[in-house]
């Protein structure tokens, strides 16, 4: 299991290298926040194909096209993690492949195909980065910490000015790059303190998820309550430095 999904990742970023800054034909799928190109579609067709043809009995639930026919198998997918960068040539985007067993993460990968950087994860056997050991920042305090923070457009002005506020009391160093796994899988190597993301979908959290706890990182969402994978919020930082964040978030 754990090469296969390996593998998967592998495979899929070696298309996305292929069309990076290739013409690109851009579809909306529910406005101008959510668009989708042909190379999402070939990289979700490529994973899905391979899923099905060696666990043909197990549930799919991807950003480009669902079929949950299995809860107690299930792969939880984003084709490309990031699509507004890729689409305009910004190299900071992923592949994010989760799976779930009974409701609980297992084994996850994001893949960086422009940086061939693999984060992996799999359920009590630590995070890694190429293959080396990975761990969350070691810092306490969330002042002048560095963040990484996103929010879907649907969430409500009340909640940004939230976490706006909570920004101005710590002076955190707050960056958003636009792909919001990739932004989790660099949180579980250290490169950023802490991560608050809120209003996704299940696809952009799981498979960054995993690699987070298994980095030592303590996730929940913004009410204290433990991060499953299909929660639309996630607050992850070292166990120190994170029931702060969430205090000062009320």
């Amino acid at each position: 299991m754990e090469q296969f999904i390996k593998n998967l990742a592998k495979g899929a970023g070696q298309i996305l290298r292929q069309g990076f800054k290739q013409e690109i034909q851009i579809k909306q799928k529910q406005g101008h926040w959510d668009p989708v190109t042909q190379y999402d579609l070939a990289v979700d067709k490529f994973i899905q194909d391979r899923v099905r043809k060696k666990f043909p009995s197990h549930g799919i639930l991807s950003e480009e096209g669902t079929d949950i026919k299995n809860q107690k198998h299930l792969w939880i997918i984003d084709p490309i993690d990031g699509t507004r960068n890729f689409s305009r040539g910004i190299a900071y985007f992923c592949i994010s492949i989760a799976y779930a067993k009974s409701g609980v993460l297992s084994a996850a990968a994001v893949y960086d195909p422009m940086q061939d950087e693999l984060f992996f994860a799999a359920k009590n056997k630590g995070a890694f980065l190429n293959g080396k050991k990975i761990t969350v920042s070691p810092i306490s305090s969330p002042e002048h910490a560095l963040d990484v923070s996103d929010f879907n457009s649907s969430v409500s002005v009340a909640m940004k000015k939230k976490v706006h506020r909570f920004h101005l009391k710590t002076n955190a160093w707050s960056i958003h790059k636009g792909a919001s796994a990739l932004d989790l899988a660099n949180t579980a190597a250290g490169r950023f303190d802490f991560a608050i993301q809120i209003g996704a979908y299940p696809w952009d959290y799981s498979a960054a998820g995993l690699i987070l706890k298994e980095a030592g990182a303590k996730t929940t969402d913004l009410k204290g309550k433990p991060y499953r994978w299909d929660s639309k919020e996630i607050i992850a930082a070292n166990p120190k430095l994170h029931p702060k964040i969430l205090k000062l978030l009320k």
